[in-house]
């Protein structure tokens, strides 16, 4: 199914055995388990609860996201910036399978 990227809303979508998280608005009732999650167009949600619900996931910030956003962000999942992406001068994430 294509991502229709013009009705902003939250999408969970199966890639193969990956389960990604889409957010573009703020959510408070998260889905029970993701792989991947990507975080877009400066999106409130809080980084905390998404970081203790998700503790295996990678948090992906695109290139929708203010460099504001992505301090903020940053600083606040500080002590977990291992987990996080950021796909602003990047343009890609590439994961190997095991």
């Amino acid at each position: 199914m294509p991502y229709d990227e013009s009705n902003r809303q939250n999408q969970l979508i199966q890639v193969g055995k990956f389960s990604i998280l889409i957010l573009e608005q703020r959510i408070t009732d998260l889905p029970e388990k993701v792989d991947f999650v990507l975080w877009r167009k400066n999106n409130y949600t809080d980084i905390d609860a998404v970081l203790s619900q998700y503790t295996e996931a990678i948090i992906v910030l695109d290139g929708s996201n203010s460099d504001k956003t992505i301090d903020r962000l940053r600083a606040a999942a500080a002590s977990n910036s291992d987990r996080l992406y950021l796909l602003k001068n990047n343009f890609a994430y590439v994961w190997e399978e095991e």
